[in-house]
């Protein structure tokens, strides 16, 4: 079965002409914004931005958060640092516990209704922007 990848849909986003203000002083991108409200996901993003409030997460000024299902209508989300790899067997020497330690948080979510099988984003903490990879 073929993995429903959220940002091959919305990659079309390469840059951004404005920038909506979220809670606690975050933003939007043009990507970020027509993903949530054309997907019906501001959920995810309010659980990106309830988790700056935590200082492991907070303190990393560059975040990819990622939603990926786990079966049927349950998901998880976690962020990284950035330096976190999907397939450590692709890294020779790196070991599971070393590339756990780039997770900065992860939560299970039991039901959502979300279509794709995974989306991701970046968090930039300095300019409090949230954006898609295809915008960097």
């Amino acid at each position: 079965m073929e993995t429903k990848n959220c940002n091959l849909v919305y990659n079309g986003h390469t840059c951004t002409e404005h920038y909506y203000r979220y809670i606690l002083g975050y933003h939007f991108t043009d990507g970020v914004m027509d993903v949530a409200k054309t997907e019906q996901c501001f959920w995810f993003f309010d659980v990106v931005i309830s988790a700056q409030l935590k200082p492991k997460v907070k303190n990393e000024e560059f975040q990819v958060w990622v939603l990926n299902r786990i079966r049927d209508d349950e998901f998880v989300v976690f962020a990284t640092n950035g330096n976190w790899v999907e397939n450590i067997e692709d890294f020779e020497g790196l070991t599971q516990e070393e590339n756990d330690l780039n997770i900065l948080y992860k939560q299970k979510i039991p039901f959502s209704d979300f279509k794709f099988d995974t989306f991701k984003v970046f968090v930039s903490t300095f300019d409090k922007v949230i954006y898609l990879p295809s915008e960097h």
